[in-house]
């Protein structure tokens, strides 16, 4: 008999632990299901306000993610023609369906920092470039006068409790890859490279003085980066 009960409590035990875990799951899964619904509202939202704002012709447009929304180049640079248009968590995919409001403005030059989001996605090197390559080709046929600039694909900090999925050894060695690929691909395409890894990184990720989180750049590290650019805004 109390064998019997003993088992039948386990029993219990084990079916309650099942319950518990299968409730968790389900309440991970909304959650990752509201942050993807709450990230689309939060693109379609500022994708609209770009089509709002006046046409602007001969601007200095900067396209990317989080890295480039964040970045205060108007202000860094005393200059009212920079328009940001980045956007946190965009892809190149992203990139390339909301390029119609820029391709109006017709601009005089366009900054693009694009891929980090793509690899934390999966992507691999391959897949990353040929995303590259629609968009390249799409503001050349559009936009024949247009100085384009790719920039490289700063690294992460390995093991950041923020941003794990790109944040960690793989992506880092996906970066320099797809860095390297993508300096042959626009000396094919005929369009400035601009390399700003190396100054951001150390021992094969970023520098952790240019960063709180392991992604995104702090104040020192934006210095830095206009500090890099400042040529090409000049040119």
């Amino acid at each position: 008999m109390k064998r019997l009960l003993i088992a039948s409590l386990i029993l219990n035990l084990l079916a309650g632990i099942f319950v518990v875990k299968k409730m968790y799951q389900r309440y991970q899964e909304r959650l990752e299901v509201n942050a993807k619904e709450s990230q689309i509202s939060y693109w379609l939202n500022r994708d609209e306000v770009f089509e709002k704002l006046p046409i602007d012709s001969n601007s200095i447009v900067f396209i990317g993610t989080s890295l480039t929304q964040h970045f205060e180049l108007a202000e860094i640079f005393q200059n009212l023609k920079i328009k940001n248009r980045g956007i946190t968590g965009d892809d190149l995919r992203g990139i390339t369906h909301r390029l119609e409001p820029i391709i109006r403005s017709n601009p005089e030059k366009i900054f693009i920092e694009a891929g980090i989001n793509d690899l934390a996605l999966g992507h691999s090197v391959a897949q990353i470039l040929n995303e590259y390559q629609l968009l390249i080709e799409t503001l050349q046929k559009r936009l024949p006068k247009t100085k384009l600039y790719i920039q490289s694909i700063l690294p992460t900090v390995i093991g950041s409790e923020y941003y794990k999925s790109h944040c960690n050894q793989a992506v880092n060695q996906k970066i320099v890859k797809l860095n390297a690929a993508l300096q042959q691909f626009a000396a094919v395409q005929k369009i400035t490279f601009i390399n700003t890894y190396p100054a951001f990184a150390l021992e094969g990720q970023l520098n952790p003085t240019f960063s709180a989180d392991g992604l995104h750049i702090n104040g020192t590290g934006y210095l830095l980066w206009a500090k890099i650019l400042r040529t090409y805004l000049e040119d």
